[in-house]
């Protein structure tokens, strides 16, 4: 069977690219991350406003596109990246400048239900990514490249055990 491509939205309207990437199934809704603008009014009174790269999803309609949230106000960039599913919810890393800086966040693909979990740099400016993934219902993410945390609480009271677990599992690999 042959797949066809198409453009489902032009989220970027005009000859600058949306540049879309990070595409992610989450119970099938995508997600993904791509730079947009809108445009409200006409004559005088229109006025465009740039997103930079915020977190988008689709349920591959032009009307089932949309913005989730803009992150990072303004024409500023959240740096959203490495997008996860685990266990049908959706983690990531963007970046907040006015809040938080650099973290990991979680998404049930509501505005309002697009929040930051952890500060991965407190105190810092630092736009570093770091990896996520999904071991045994934990999710794990490296932060300053020195340290393997669980996120408290995500899924249920086992606290770091979890993490001490896949570190024993891991050295054991060979990895």
């Amino acid at each position: 069977m042959s797949q066809s491509r198409r453009i489902v939205a032009d989220i970027q309207p005009g000859s600058l690219p949306s540049d879309p990437a990070e595409f992610t199934d989450v119970n099938g809704t995508v997600y993904f991350s791509a730079a947009s603008s809108t445009t409200t009014g006409s004559g005088k009174k229109k006025k465009t406003v740039n997103h930079g790269v915020e977190l988008w999803k689709t349920n591959g309609t032009a009307a089932g596109t949309v913005l989730v949230k803009d992150i990072n106000p303004g024409n500023y960039s959240s740096l959203v990246d490495n997008m996860l599913d685990a266990s049908g919810v959706l983690y990531f890393n963007a970046y907040d400048r006015l809040n938080n800086g650099m973290g990991v966040w979680r998404s049930d693909g509501t505005e309002a239900g697009t929040v930051m979990l952890m500060n991965t740099a407190p105190g810092s400016p630092t736009t570093a990514s770091y990896p996520l993934w999904h071991h045994n219902g934990a999710v794990y993410f490296i932060a300053f490249a020195s340290l393997i945390l669980q996120i408290p609480g995500l899924f249920g009271p086992e606290g770091i055990a979890p993490a001490r677990e896949f570190l024993r599992q891991a050295r054991s690999s060979g990895w």
